[in-house]
C-alpha cells in the first residue's frame, strides 16, 4: 500500500479577488482535473480560471506560508492542511454560499475534521488509498479455487510467481519487481526473482535493487536496475543522466565488492535481524491493546496501536490516530515512530528493527509505560 491520500478544498485568508468577481484563482496538483472540464467551467459560469498546479505538498506550503499568494482556492492533502490552518494562511468557509455541501458524506466530513476541526476551512475534494485489486475469478481462474487471495504467497511463492509470469507473457505486460531487501528474510524464506523463471521472462523484466538495504551501505548511493530490454536501460540511462550524476568511484568500487564478495556477513546480520525481529515483535503484543504480525522480511515491524486509540494524554487531549499517538510518545517518552497513515494504515505505525537489542528493549519498555499512562 501507499499513503492514505486525503486532498481537501481550502479557501485562502488572502483573496485577490473575489469569487462574486469575473476571476477565481485556483492553485491544484497536477493532473488533477481534466482541461477540458476547466474549459466548460469558464464556459457555464463565465468566470475567468487562473489555474496553476504544483507537484508537492512542500512545494504548495512554501507559497502558502510566504503569504500574499493571490489564490482563492487551494488543495492541500490532510497533514499539510492541518498545519496551515494553525499557521493562519486559510479564511473560513461561508457555508451558506456553498449549497451543496449539505451533499457531503458524514463519515468523511469526520475524517477530514481530524484536520480541521469543526470542518471550518476545508471541503474534502477526495478520499483514498492507493493500493492493489484483485480480480478474484481471474485469480482462481489462473491459480486454482484455493488462490492465496489474503496472502503476500499470492506473488512470492515461485508457483505462483510462474503462472503470474505467464499471464504477464500472454498479455505483454513489463514486469517491474523490486528486489532491494532480497537477501534479508527469515524464517528460512528464501526469495526467488521472477526474473529467473525463463528467458522469456526476463525478457519482460525490469528488476530494481540496490545496495543500502541487503549489504547495509545505506548513504553510498548505488541503485541499479536490470531490464531484458536494453532500450529500456538506455532511456532509463537519460532521464537519470537529467537528474543525478553522483555515483563516486569509492561507492562504486565498494558495491562490487558487496555484489561479487561472500555474502557469509550478510547472512550473520540477517541471522541478528531475525533475532531483534523476535524481540521487538514479543515486546510489542506483551502491551495490552497493541498486536504485530511477525515479518518474514526487511527490518521493520508495522504493529497495530488502534486499540489504544480514543485514549488520553497526560493533558488530556485525545488520541485519534497515528499522528497523535507518535506525537504522543514522542513527548512523554522520547520514542520516535513513523505514523502508519504515511502508509494508508492509520492503524499502524513502523518500527526499525536495524539497531542494538538494548536499545529495542529499552524503546519498547518506554512504549508500554507511555500507553500505561494513557488514560
Amino acid at each position: 500500500m501507499k499513503y492514505s491520500l486525503l486532498s481537501s478544498i481550502a479557501a485562502t485568508a488572502l483573496i485577490a479577488t473575489s469569487a462574486l468577481g469575473e476571476e477565481v484563482r485556483v492553485y491544484n496538483w497536477s493532473d488533477y482535473i481534466d482541461e477540458d472540464l476547466l474549459q466548460k467551467f469558464e464556459k457555464e459560469t463565465g468566470i475567468d480560471l487562473i489555474y496553476d498546479v504544483f507537484d508537492s505538498n512542500e512545494v504548495l506550503e512554501t507559497k502558502m506560508l510566504a503569504g500574499g499568494s493571490g489564490y482563492d482556492v487551494v488543495v492541500p492533502t490532510g497533514t499539510f492542511l492541518e498545519r496551515q490552518i494553525t499557521a493562519g494562511v486559510f479564511q473560513k468557509l461561508d457555508k451558506d454560499k456553498l449549497p451543496n455541501i449539505s451533499n457531503m458524506w458524514d463519515v468523511i466530513e469526520d475524517r477530514v475534521s481530524k484536520y480541521d476541526p469543526g470542518n471550518e476551512y476545508a471541503v474534502n475534494y477526495m478520499w483514498g488509498t492507493t493500493g492493489l485489486g484483485v480480480n478474484m475469478t481471474k485469480v482462481k481462474e489462473v491459480l486454482g479455487e484455493d488462490a492465496p487471495v489474503d496472502s503476500l504467497d499470492l506473488v512470492f511463492k515461485p508457483e505462483n510467481m510462474e503462472k503470474l509470469a505467464e499471464c504477464a507473457l500472454r498479455h505483454g505486460l513489463l514486469i517491474i519487481s523490486d528486489e532491494i531487501y532480497e537477501q534479508i528474510v527469515f524464517d528460512g524464506f528464501h526469495h526467488t526473482s521472477i526474473a529467473s523463471i525463463s528467458k522469456e521472462v526476463q525478457k519482460q523484466c525490469v528488476v530494481i535493487n540496490g545496495v543500502s538495504k541487503s549489504y547495509a551501505m545505506t548513504g553510498w548511493r548505488i541503485g541499479y536496475i536490470a531490464a531484458g530490454d536494453p532500450e529500456i536501460v538506455k532511456q532509463v540511462s537519460k532521464l537519470q543522466g537529467q537528474s543525478t550524476s553522483n555515483p563516486c568511484a569509492t561507492s562504486q568500487a565498494a558495491s562490487i565488492e558487496a555484489l561479487a564478495g561472500s555474502l557469509d556477513e550478510v547472512r550473520a546480520m540477517v541471522r541478528e535481524f531475525e533475532k531483534r525481529r523476535n524481540i521487538i515483535v514479543e515486546r510489542l503484543t506483551q502491551i495490552p491493546g497493541v498486536s504485530c504480525r511477525k515479518p518474514t522480511g526487511s527490518f521493520y515491524s508495522f504493529p497495530d496501536f488502534s486499540g489504544v486509540y480514543g485514549k488520553k494524554d497526560m493533558n488530556g487531549k485525545v488520541l485519534k490516530g497515528s499522528l497523535d499517538f507518535s506525537d504522543y510518545l514522542l513527548s512523554a517518552e522520547k520514542v520516535a515512530i513513523v505514523p502508519g497513515i504515511a502508509f494508508g494504515a492509520d492503524a499502524h505505525a513502523r518500527l526499525a528493527f536495524a539497531m542494538s537489542l538494548e536499545k529495542i528493549e529499552a524503546g519498547t519498555h518506554r512504549i508500554k509505560e507511555a500507553i500505561e499512562n494513557l488514560q
